[in-house]
Order: structure tokens, then sequence, then C-alpha cells
């Protein structure tokens, strides 16, 4: 995944170091939306990730399967793979943001390992899985370099809010 200069997706936007230029300047309204947009990119990115960390999880899997040659079905393997890999949520802040790029994000994710024939019931090459887990692997790598850009941004946006509100400059939002 790349960002596009000046492009129009909300992660270009986001990202594009202007997004979060003379903070001071901008009003606190325009500020919350700001926050709002970018918490809104991470969600979606996080969702993602999750996607993608799924698929490498999936593939991994039938490598390993494949070097055991397991008599399991691939309904089998799939299932433990993906009830072995379910993370655990404690200490993790709670996500506020519903992915809204959610069906956009999974044809993105199956079109990274339609290759394999992943969904297919037959065996999968071992050499076209360990291609498709590197690419996986490497898109993994990105979305999360993406994300962590992205939290930099609702970070800078919350500093700028909370010294606003720390100065009386503006008031938190009514609950």
């Amino acid at each position: 995944m790349e960002l596009l200069a000046g492009g129009r997706r909300r992660m270009d936007r986001v990202l594009d170091p202007a997004f979060v230029a003379d903070m001071g300047d901008i009003a606190v309204e325009e500020l919350r939306e700001r926050r709002d947009m970018a918490r809104q990119e991470e969600a979606d990115l996080s969702y993602l990730r999750r996607m993608l960390q799924g698929r490498i999880e999936i593939v991994g899997a039938e490598l390993v399967s494949d070097e055991a040659d397991s008599d399991q079905s691939l309904v089998d393997r799939l299932t433990s793979v993906l009830t072995l890999s379910v993370p655990s949520q404690g200490g993790q802040a709670r996500v506020t943001q519903e992915p809204t790029r959610m069906e956009e994000n999974q044809r993105y994710a199956e079109r990274l390992v339609a290759d394999v024939g992943l969904s297919a019931s037959a065996r999968v090459d071992g050499e076209q899985a360990a291609l498709v887990l590197r690419r996986l692997k490497q898109e993994e790598r990105s979305v999360s370099e993406l994300r962590a850009q992205v939290h930099d941004v609702i970070h800078a946006l919350t500093m700028e809010l909370g010294n606003r509100y720390r100065t009386g400059e503006a008031a938190p939002p009514a609950s």
C-alpha cells in the first residue's frame, strides 16, 4: 500500500504533512474533525492489518502442513489456525471507530493470495505459498508503517487539542 502525493484518499490526506502543519492556526472544531478523520483511517488500517495477519497465519500453516504432509482437510487446517490465532484483547486500547472499508480491504487481501488458489480444496504448492507468504508479510509491514504514521498524526492533533484545553482557549466537547 502506497501513499499518493496530493491523493484524494483519506489516507493520503491524513498523511500529507500539511494535515498537521500550522496547527496553531487551525480552529478547534477543524482540529477535532482532523483527529476523527485520522482515527477513522487508523481503524481501517488496523482492520486491513488484521486481515493480512490472518492470511499470513493461514498460508504459514499451509506451508507447515505441506511439510508434514498432513492428511487433514484444508477446512480442518484453516479452522485450527483461525482458532489458535485469535488475539487476546487484554491490555489493548479499545477501538472507538468501526472500520469503514471492510469489503474493500477484504478484496485487497484476497487479491494478494489469489495466485495460490488458497480457497481451492486442492493442496497448495509450497513454492507458491512461500511466495504469497512473503508478499503478505511485506504488505503487512507496509500497512504497519502507515498505521504508525497515522498514530503520530493522531498524537500531534490530540496534543494540540490538549494544549488548548489546558490554556482555556477551548473547552473539551460536552459528553
